[in-house]
């Protein structure tokens, strides 16, 4: 009976733990702008996606520096971060491994979402970033996600740029400023590669 009690009593802290990341991740407490470290953000929204990344055996390390923190809406930030760890995920394989970076850079911060996945070809990566469109198998994925993503990026007076190498994997960059410059809408399709900040 006390093992039952003990066994239980850890069950019961293990689902604490998951309902504390999954309100973290959907910030129910907040409503819009508020002032959050982004490195809360990705804790919480590794935590959300670390048992499919153990699943498919693909290792998650967090490199991430002292960041000041930032005015954005924490919610439509995690969705952010969740598309682009979901896409990292799909690309890699089996020994794969997904680096997150943060650094505080002048007036802002980045995050960086580094796989070593299949990589993109150069044929079509200035079209990640529009809407449907996809390289996944049909019922995959919607071709959303980071389309989406590049929206709220750019909605917080942000940036968000790809590189990438075939066969090496491909590096995602998000650039926050401390607080929005004002609504910026997205336009119907990617900025063509050459207009992207590079890191």
């Amino acid at each position: 009976m006390e093992g039952l009690i003990d066994r239980s009593g850890e069950g019961l802290k293990r689902i604490q733990g998951i309902v504390k990341d999954l309100r973290d991740f959907a910030r129910l407490d907040s409503g819009g702008l508020c002032e959050i470290d982004p490195n809360d953000c990705l804790r919480s929204t590794v935590n959300i996606i670390a048992g499919r990344a153990e699943q498919q055996g693909v290792e998650v390390a967090l490199d991430l520096a002292p960041l000041p923190p930032i005015t954005c809406d924490p919610g439509k930030v995690n969705q952010v971060l969740l598309n682009l760890l979901t896409n990292a995920l799909d690309a890699c394989p089996d020994g794969g491994k997904i680096t997150l970076r943060t650094r505080a850079v002048a007036g802002g911060v980045e995050i960086h979402v580094i796989d070593t996945g299949h990589g993109i070809d150069p044929a079509i990566r200035d079209k990640v970033f529009d809407p449907f469109f996809t390289t996944k198998p049909v019922g995959k994925g919607t071709g959303l996600g980071l389309s989406i993503s590049y929206g709220i990026v750019r909605e917080h007076g942000g940036e968000i740029a790809v590189e990438s190498v075939p066969g090496q994997g491909t590096r995602f960059t998000v650039s926050l400023p401390s607080a929005p410059r004002g609504a910026v809408p997205p336009p119907n399709r990617a900025i063509p590669m050459s207009k992207y900040k590079r890191t």
